[in-house]
Order: structure tokens, then C-alpha cells, then sequence
């Protein structure tokens, strides 16, 4: 979050794909409702295709029914990071650190479309003229022309309710989207259904007693874990 010289605040969302190192998009808006997030991985996944995993922080407009609902229609797996744990999110996290220092830090924005202008030529910078070391020295531009990647995906893959292997990318894909803000969320729950699962799988197989037991137990300190306040 930001704000112009009016002092009036805008937000960005950014967006990485974690395997090219690239910022496919970033939205800067004075609001950011779930469903313009949803526009904008509508517009980048009718270039790129569709990524295997989109990992969010827990931003509001990240953890709602709408972006959610997306996710679920497409066949992209949804995945939170823990609450105040940045790290488990590193390559979104080290593009905003950037972003801050380079772009925003740096400039006195008198409007929100003067904003937009800078802000987009900042990540047309960053793919195009930046290398990095775990690229070989590559830009992300240069590494993501060198890989394997279906960039013809139509509309009517995007809407089916489930993942179209022939407009999938040749790679796995995983792209990060963060809004800047904090992480508020508990996500204990879902590894407790997990576990669950996983026991109920087991349950027609011969397991020895002593592993029963251990596996008992673990259910119970998630669960424990996740009921705690």
C-alpha cells in the first residue's frame, strides 16, 4: 500500500510465476476486491496458461469465495502460507522488497494513472533487464524464452470445470500473489482433514499396533492445535 500526493492510498497487487522468475502482471488500483484479482489472472492466463498452484498470503481479498471460486472452477490447487511466516512465500516476498525500494520509495506519484505508468515500466524493467544468478545470469524474459511453454490457451479451456492438459504449460507452473498486507488466518484445520484422509485410506490395511498408536496421536496434537485460540 502506497499513497499519491494527495495523500490519498492506492494498493498493488503483485504477481510471480515462481518457476521463471518473471511478474507476469501487477494491478494498481485504490481498491483491490477479490474479483479484480480475478480479472487480472484472467488476463495473464489467457497468455500463459494456467498454473499447477497459485500460493497467496492472507490478504481479504485473497482468502474470499471469489478467488477461491476461480481457483476451484479451473483446477488451480489454492494454497495459504502460514500466518506471519513471509519465508514460506520467499520469491514474491524478495519482488516486493524490490518494488518498495526501487519504485515506490522512489517517487512522488501525483495520480493514479501516473502511478500505473511507472509502476508497469518498473516490471517490464524487472523481466527484461534484470538477471538473476539462480537463472544462470538470465533475465526471467530470457529464461521463460528458452523453456518449453504453450502461450495459445483459449477462452473456453479457462472456463471448464477442471484443468485442460492440452492448454496446460509444458513445465509446472507455481505463481505467487501477494496484496502487501498481513497474514491473518489460521489454516490448522485443513491439515487436521488432511490426516483424516490419510487414516481413512489406511484403514483397510494391516498396520502394526505401535504405528496405530503413533498415528493416533498425531491426529490428536492437530486437532489440538488447530481448535487452539
Amino acid at each position: 500500500m502506497d499513497a499519491l500526493s494527495n495523500s490519498v492510498k492506492f494498493r498493488a497487487a503483485t504477481l510471480k510465476d515462481d518457476c521463471t522468475r518473471e511478474c507476469p502482471a501487477f494491478d494498481v488500483a485504490m481498491s483491490l476486491p477479490g474479483s479484480r484479482v480475478v480479472e487480472m489472472l484472467q488476463r495473464v492466463s489467457r497468455e500463459r496458461g494456467l498454473p499447477d498452484v497459485l500460493v497467496v498470503d492472507n490478504g481479504p481479498e485473497l482468502r474470499g469465495r471469489v478467488l477461491d471460486g476461480w481457483a476451484h472452477d479451473h483446477g488451480v490447487q489454492h494454497y495459504f502460507i502460514d500466518p506471519g511466516k513471509p519465508t514460506q512465500n520467499a520469491y514474491i516476498e524478495s519482488v516486493n522488497g524490490r518494488f518498495g525500494e526501487e519504485c515506490l520509495n522512489l517517487h512522488w506519484f501525483t495520480g493514479l494513472a501516473e502511478a500505473q505508468r511507472i509502476i508497469e515500466n518498473w516490471r517490464i524493467a524487472y523481466n527484461e533487464n534484470r538477471p538473476h544468478s539462480s537463472l544462470k545470469y538470465q533475465t526471467p524474459e530470457e529464461f521463460a524464452a528458452s523453456r518449453p511453454f504453450h502461450k495459445t490457451q483459449r477462452e473456453q479451456c479457462l472456463i471448464s470445470n477442471g484443468p485442460q492438459n492440452g492448454g496446460r504449460s509444458l513445465r509446472r507452473h507455481r505463481w505467487s500473489l501477494t496484496s502487501l498486507r498481513d497474514r491473518m488466518i489460521k489454516i490448522g484445520a485443513k491439515a487436521v482433514r488432511h490426516a483424516r484422509s490419510v487414516i481413512l485410506q489406511l484403514a483397510e490395511v494391516t498396520v502394526p499396533r505401535d504405528l496405530w498408536a503413533q498415528m493416533l496421536t498425531t491426529i490428536s496434537g492437530l486437532k489440538a492445535r488447530a481448535q487452539a485460540p
